[in-house]
């Protein structure tokens, strides 16, 4: 009986086949079977191409995630190769006379590589691992092709200090916690429109970071993404539809520390202000809704104790400004409500400690309790056409 015969009369029990074929071979008997040199080779390939089981090839480990009609592999932990310098990992690689696809950066990958200076990835490659790139302090750029398409794993470029350039392929739908924290060499960063999560302390430490562009389909920013990035100064805002946070969440807590202040850009589409998201942000300084804005809401707390805040200029688009929305706002001089909004909930300007004059609109049905308390506030002005507020002698 050949090995082909085996194979086919017993293929339902191919790993148990296997593993007696290999011994066969290694064992120097045939035991009635008939193996050809091309036979031991076959059966070789067949070994090497179990899942699970690893190769090295030029530096770079791999490890087998499919094997029979489609043969892929995974860059798989290379600490123990001593990786350094700049590295391209290929498209496909051979191995036993089996060509795979590398479609996947492993978890562990290159991790602590600290000598790793530069790596290309090439389109095929579909997720990044978990420390994928941890601690890779050498690393100064980093392109992410548009194939993968799920996320960037927790931890993936952690303490990658070294790293001054990120692009960020339009395939990813999330990034994992801590992906880049403490990339201190990072100055700018765009979240393509794929992505629909930032995880927690996802940017975290990024000192160097200066600009954020925050893509249209972002719904969820967790706790601390954006915290002591201290050199920030410009934050492009173009969620549309983000979902409101919490007390708890501090998503740009002490960014722009160290900078000249931060301006803040609303994007056209962006339909709500998510409560809480600048709050805290003592360094914002101004506020800028794109032109042609479709900003329905400013969410309660969203602009909370932002001290150096000096005007806000809202666009006609809003209707409603949630309670606590710019209470704390100590430097905030001037405030311009338009003749859209109808309703202003409790303590909305609150501690607003430099706003001396208030103009109500036309159409203002609705003020909550202490909107407007403040030490300075001297004077507030009614539209003649408000039909449920005046003002007398600059008293409302």
């Amino acid at each position: 009986m050949t090995f082909k015969e085996l194979f086919k009369r017993y293929k339902i029990y191919t790993i148990v086949g296997l593993i007696v074929l290999i011994m066969l071979v290694a064992g120097g008997t045939t035991a009635g079977v008939l193996l050809t040199k091309q036979d031991k080779e076959q059966i070789n390939n067949i070994a090497n191409a179990a899942v699970g089981s690893t190769f090295t090839l030029n530096s770079l480990r791999y490890r087998v995630l499919a094997e029979g009609t489609t043969n892929t592999v995974e860059i798989y932990d290379t600490t123990s190769t001593s990786i350094s310098g700049s590295i391209s990992i290929p498209r496909t690689v051979a191995n036993g006379g089996i060509t795979y696809t590398v479609t996947s950066i492993g978890d562990n990958a290159f991790y602590n590589c600290s000598s790793l200076t530069s790596i290309t990835i090439p389109d095929g490659v579909t997720s990044i691992g978990e420390y994928a790139f941890y601690n890779c302090t050498s690393l100064t750029s980093i392109t992410i092709p548009d194939s993968v398409t799920s996320s960037i794993g927790y931890y993936a470029f952690y303490s990658c200090s070294g790293l001054i350039s990120v692009t960020i392929g339009k395939g990813i739908t999330s990034i994992g916690e801590r992906a880049f924290y403490n990339c201190s060499g990072l100055t700018e960063v765009t979240i393509p429109n794929s992505v629909t999560s930032i995880g927690e302390r996802a940017f975290y430490s990024c000192s160097g970071l200066q600009s954020i562009t925050i893509g249209n389909n972002v719904t969820f920013i967790e706790d601390r993404a954006f915290y002591n990035c201290t050199s920030l100064t410009e934050i492009n805002f173009n969620a549309t539809n983000m979902s409101d946070l919490t007390l708890t969440v501090d998503i740009f807590s002490n960014a722009g520390e160290d900078g000249t202040g931060i301006i803040v850009n609303i994007g056209a589409n962006v339909t709500k202000i998510p409560a809480y998201v600048f709050a805290d942000v003592s360094s914002l300084k101004t506020v800028n809704f794109l032109s042609n804005s479709q900003c329905k809401s400013i969410g309660s707390n969203a602009f909370y104790r932002c001290n150096n805040l000096t005007s806000c200029i809202i666009p006609d688009s809003v209707t409603s400004i949630g309670s606590w929305a710019f209470s704390g706002c100590s430097s905030l001089t001037e405030v311009i409500i338009p003749d859209g909004v109808t309703n202003i909930e409790n303590y909305t300007f609150t501690g607003c400690d430099s706003l001396v004059e208030i103009i109500i609109p036309d159409n203002v049905t609705n003020i909550g309790e202490s909107a407007f308390s403040g030490d300075s506030l001297m004077e507030f002005s009614v539209s003649a056409n408000n039909a449920n507020y005046m003002s007398v002698d600059g008293i409302l």
